[in-house]
Formats: C-alpha cells, structure tokens, sequence
C-alpha cells in the first residue's frame, strides 16, 4: 500500500506539490529529465476516474532531484482534479509520476494524495 504524500483543501489558496526523487535511497538527479507527467487515479461509482498532469507549466523541476506541480488556478492543489462532494469524504488518488531521462523512461513508487472539500 502506498503512502499519504499530502492533503490539499479546496479553499485554499494554491499550494504546489513536492516530489523528491531517490534511487536506492540516493537523490537522483532529475534535472535533465523530459516527459514529466503525474497520472492520478481515484475510484468513483464502481471504476476509475484519472487525472493525468503532463508538462511545464503544471510540471516543473525546482531542484536536482524534486519536481513541483502547479498551475492551474482555481484549485488549492495547483492542478485541475474535480471537487470532493462532501467535505465529510475526501477523494484519495493513488498518484504516480512517470519522466523521461538519459534513455529510460522512469515511474516512480506510488504515493496517495487525499483532496478535501472546504465549506
């Protein structure tokens, strides 16, 4: 089972999301790496619903080994996820980011996001 990476409230104001990238416990250098993409995946009404985030501006690398998702405006996530619809019921994703770098292409470990509804 993945980990809890973050909990975002709509309401908020923005706040990015932070990724750090290690390869057998060491920072991997991610700063030349391409076709970044986080693909997010929730179950709604018996299937699953997927948000795919792909490319600058929403993806960025802020250091050698993070990158930071951001952008779309209006969402306290920074990207464009549906509102929760009850605040009592917070959408868990199960999120993976998948990029490009010196000929192979990487995914990284799961990781869970949960987005809440704020009255």
């Amino acid at each position: 089972m993945s980990q809890l990476a973050g909990e975002f409230v709509f309401g908020d104001s923005a706040k990015p999301l932070y990724y750090y990238v290690r390869r057998n416990g060491v920072a991997l250098d991610v700063s030349q790496a391409s076709n970044i993409s986080l693909k997010m995946v929730r179950k709604s009404s018996g299937s699953d619903a997927t948000v795919t985030v792909s490319g600058s501006p929403a993806v960025s690398i802020v250091d050698t080994s993070a990158f930071e998702f951001s952008g779309a405006v209006g969402t306290s996530v920074g990207f464009s996820v549906p509102l929760p619809t009850s605040r009592l019921a917070p959408d868990i994703y199960e999120c993976r980011i998948s990029f490009f770098l010196g000929g192979v292409t990487y995914w990284t470990d799961p990781f869970r996001i949960a987005v809440v509804k704020f009255p």
